[in-house]
C-alpha cells in the first residue's frame, strides 16, 4: 500500500515527527534515565511490531524493528546515550526561539573595512541541516557468507549505520539482546539477533568496544545466513 506509514499507524507517530527520536520511537520521555523503563518500553514495542511480521506489511515490519533495536541499543549504552542526549539537547537549544531585543539608541560610528564573502563550502557547514548530527554516513566493505561488497548507509552510530547496509544487502539483523563485557585488554561483545525466521548468538572481541560490537554483528549475519 503506497500510502502505508508503519510508524503513524502502528506506533502513533504522525508524519510530522518523524523521523523520531529514539525516545519518541520507544514510548518514553525524553531523556529517561532509567535502563529498566527503556529496556521495557523497547520490548513492548517490539513485541507489537513483531505481529506484523507475516504478512503484506513484512518489510516494513522488519524496518520498523531494526530501527527499534538501534534505539534500544543507543539508549542502554552508557557512551551511546550520553553522546546522543547531547545531540539532542544542542538540536532543542537551536530551535527555541529568541526573544527580540529592544533597539539600541542610533549611533553614527566608523564602518568597518568589508569583511570577504565566506565559501560556498564554509556556508554549507554552518548551515546543515541538524540531522546530520544524528545520522553519519558510513561506507564498508562487507565479507558475509561467500559474498564481498561494498555497502553505505545513515544511521545512528557505527552499529546502527552497519544494520543498515545489512538490510540493503538483503540481510536483516534484528537484534534482540546485546551485551559487552570487559575481557583483560579487550572487550567482548554477545549479541542475539534474528533474521525473522531464525535467532543466532555471537560473539566480537577487540580492544575497542565499538569494532567489537561490529565484529559481533557481521559474525551473527554470517550465521544466520549459515542457518538459512
Amino acid at each position: 500500500m503506497a500510502d502505508f506509514d508503519p510508524y503513524y499507524v502502528w506506533l502513533g507517530i504522525p508524519p510530522k515527527h518523524q523521523p523520531p527520536d529514539h525516545y519518541r520511537l520507544l514510548g518514553v520521555e525524553r531523556f529517561e534515565s532509567d535502563p529498566r523503563v527503556i529496556e521495557s518500553a523497547a520490548d513492548r514495542q517490539m513485541a507489537h511490531v513483531k505481529t506484523f511480521q507475516i504478512g503484506v506489511n513484512s518489510a516494513d515490519s522488519q524496518r520498523v524493528l531494526n530501527h527499534l533495536a538501534q534505539a534500544r541499543n543507543c539508549l542502554l549504552s552508557t557512551d551511546d546515550k550520553t553522546a546522543y542526549d547531547r545531540q539532542l539537547r544542542e538540536e532543542r537549544a537551536g530551535d527555541e526561539p529568541v526573544a527580540p531585543l529592544a533597539a539600541p539608541p542610533v549611533k553614527r560610528v566608523p564602518q568597518p573595512s568589508p569583511r570577504p564573502m565566506p565559501s560556498a563550502a564554509a556556508s554549507n557547514a554552518r548551515h546543515r541541516p541538524s540531522a546530520d548530527r544524528t545520522r553519519a554516513l558510513a561506507s564498508a566493505r562487507l565479507a558475509i557468507g561467500d559474498r564481498i561488497s561494498v555497502a553505505s548507509a545513515a544511521g545512528f552510530g557505527p552499529v546502527g549505520a552497519l544494520t543498515e547496509m545489512l538490510y540493503a544487502q538483503g540481510i536483516p539483523v534484528e537484534m534482540t539482546a546485546f551485551h559487552q563485557l570487559p575481557s583483560g585488554d579487550e572487550t567482548a561483545t554477545f549479541i542475539r539477533a534474528s533474521d525473522g525466521a531464525h535467532a543466532e548468538w555471537a560473539m566480537g572481541l577487540d580492544a575497542d568496544a565499538t569494532q567489537s560490537a561490529l565484529s559481533a554483528v557481521i559474525a551473527c549475519a554470517n550465521r544466520l545466513l549459515a542457518a538459512s
